[in-house]
């Protein structure tokens, strides 16, 4: 399902995008660094904060991730976003040694 939408927010959106990703790419030395997306929006948009944002978090879960019925509702998880969304296949990421908890389950 590709949704390819073009309005005035979407175009300001994708130039910002540009903007950060060039300022990151040309900086050469420690005074032209930027900070990360969050800091650079928020320098960027002082006085111009927009309504709509299609940024979004995940859930912070407190558990530790070592333990398999954390890892467990993790995935119910990711299977109910995928099935709201509609999403076929998904990416997830973990480390080494999650990710061998993940392959138990």
């Amino acid at each position: 399902m590709d949704i390819h939408v073009k309005n005035n927010e979407c175009e300001s959106a994708h130039k910002l995008h540009l903007m950060y990703a060039l300022l990151k790419i040309f900086a050469t030395t420690v005074e032209d660094l930027w900070p990360g997306w969050t800091g650079f929006n928020t320098l960027i948009r002082q006085s111009n904060i927009p309504t709509v944002s299609r940024v979004g978090y995940l859930p912070i879960v407190d558990a530790s991730s070592t333990e398999y019925s954390m890892l467990n509702e993790v995935l119910k998880s990711v299977i109910k976003i995928m099935d709201r969304l509609q999403l076929q296949q998904t990416v997830l990421l973990f480390d080494e040694a999650v990710y061998a908890k993940i392959q138990h389950i």
